[in-house]
């Protein structure tokens, strides 16, 4: 079935079945809360803004009551203080310090053992009208169109994994000549990085973004704060719904420290549109009533919700330094985390590979050598139109002629 994915085989006793629903949510001063300074997360702040702009603040973050420390939100909390909200919704969780970080990685591990149903996110996506406030764009749908396709990929590069590219544009990866690309960085480094950085985007044909001017954005505030326990056979999952979340895990999470975060529902159809796996794991616990927080909005306002809050959990990522010192300092019960799980955090922090990569965003990822830079799809799409753009390339940045394959790492 779209939408559910049980990983875990479970067994619960009686005790497990009693509800323990923990939301209190009140509109507390932005300023009166911190965030945790142990958070592993590194999340997209710039999408949560536009989440808040879109939608408002639809779910209360999660604090802990003798620290004021957020253990859910704090990318949220961040958002919101960008936009020059001076409040914001909380609801508060009793909870001494060691059950505290759990808490603080549970909530964002149950996310990432989610999946999609690629299909059923398409469909999903194709039944907008555009995908404004959902966190998606015409790219991302078009990637999902290529895997339908049988193409995956975009470019001719071959892409070996013995070495990482000397030249990364997008889809096209080139491996130069050691001795020709040592002398070649020395000849193009400038004065400081910024500069070598624009001076590499002059020579391919980017143009150098203007300097950033910080004004800060603002936006009035619009928080829902209506939450209540309700029979919880009176809600329905979200038909259509691509996620594929772990009910096991989330229903360890539940076993272990309750309901701190209500579900969001749409009151006019009783639709479940964040939570829909938390929903499943209570009912699979056995729970007779849930916490709710209501919405009042039409079909194409809910779709765009259900998108966005999953979104926002694909571009995050974890410093994974921060989430290995949490895990070896607490027990893994409820957290989603196993031994295993640590083990493969530490040979991956062993060989410097990134423990969880974010999902692709907007911005094509532009490196030479040592030296990196975003563009955005547009300005990309707009250079990216040769016939030949490896040729291009190479000519662009001046080096030889007869350098570089696409093949693999040349001597």
């Amino acid at each position: 079935m779209a939408g559910v994915k049980q990983i875990r085989q479970l067994e619960y006793s009686e005790a497990s079945m009693e509800t323990s629903v923990r939301v209190t949510a009140n509109v507390v001063p932005i300023g009166s809360l911190k965030p945790h300074p142990a958070n592993p997360r590194r999340g997209n702040t710039d999408m949560l803004v536009m989440s808040l702009q879109e939608h408002g603040q639809y779910r209360p973050i999660v604090a802990q009551t003798s620290t004021r420390h957020i253990l859910a939100g704090n990318h949220t909390w961040r958002a919101a203080k960008q936009l020059g909200w001076t409040e914001i919704a909380v609801t508060w969780l009793d909870a001494d310090d060691k059950t505290a970080l759990r808490v603080l990685i549970a909530d964002n591990r149950t996310a990432d053992l989610a999946t999609y149903d690629n299909e059923a996110l398409a469909t999903l996506l194709r039944s907008l009208p555009d995908l404004a406030g959902t966190g998606f764009d015409r790219y991302d749908l078009d990637e999902l169109e290529k895997v339908f396709a049988g193409s995956g990929s975009e470019g001719g590069a071959t892409k070996p994994s013995a070495s990482k590219p000397d030249i990364h544009l997008g889809a096209y990866d080139l491996w130069i000549d050691n001795d020709v690309f040592a002398g070649w960085q020395i000849s193009v480094t400038k004065d400081t990085k910024k500069a070598t950085v624009n001076h590499l985007r002059s020579l391919l044909g980017f143009p150098i973004p203007p300097p950033v001017v910080r004004v800060p954005r603002k936006a009035a505030q619009n928080i829902i704060v209506d939450a209540e326990q309700v029979d919880i056979n009176t809600l329905e999952p979200f038909d259509g719904n691509a996620r594929e979340g772990d009910i096991g895990a989330i229903a360890e999470s539940l076993k272990q420290f309750g309901q701190f975060r209500p579900i969001v529902v749409n009151r006019p159809t009783n639709t479940i549109l964040v939570g829909n796996h938390t929903w499943r794991a209570a009912k699979h616990l056995g729970w007779k009533q849930i916490a709710v927080t209501w919405l009042d909005v039409d079909g194409d306002t809910a779709k765009r919700i259900v998108l966005i809050d999953n979104r926002a959990t694909d571009v995050a990522s974890y410093d994974d330094n921060a989430l290995l010192a949490i895990l070896t300092s607490v027990t893994l019960d409820g957290t989603g985390f196993a031994p295993e799980d640590i083990d493969d955090l530490l040979n991956d922090v062993k060989d410097g590979r990134s423990h969880r990569n974010p999902a692709k965003t907007s911005d094509i990822k532009c490196r030479v050598g040592d030296w990196s830079w975003k563009v955005d799809r547009d300005t990309f799409d707009l250079w990216n139109t040769d016939a030949d753009m490896y040729t291009k390339i190479v000519a662009s940045l001046q080096l030889p002629a007869d350098c570089w394959t696409t093949e693999g790492v040349t001597q």
